[in-house]
């Protein structure tokens, strides 16, 4: 479930996990959601195990799908403003630095 800019939650049988996002300069929420998803989505393709999820690869799963929909919209647009892996990755590392 997204909650707009506090981040989103997930839940499975076993737990459910809030994550917050940070704060960016937002230029256009269109495409938000679907950037989260899409970033979900791509999360879920990548695992390999077939086990439940625990509480820290579900926050490890928010974090990455939040991270996605936030820099969506930091661009005008939908799908073009989707961003790349790259920049996915260095801003999930640039929060992490701040810390």
């Amino acid at each position: 479930m997204t909650c707009d800019a506090k981040g989103s939650m997930l839940a499975t049988e076993n737990g459910c996990v809030a994550v917050a996002t940070r704060p960016v300069k937002v230029a256009d929420t269109t495409g938000a959601g679907d950037g989260f998803v899409a970033g979900l989505l791509f999360q879920l393709a990548r695992r390999r195990l077939v086990k439940p999820f625990e509480q820290s690869e579900l926050q490890g799963l928010a974090a990455f799908a939040n991270a996605v929909g936030t820099l969506t919209c930091t661009r005008p647009g939908a799908i073009p403003a989707f961003p790349s892996l790259r920049k996915v990755q260095e801003f999930m590392r640039s929060a992490t630095d701040s810390r």
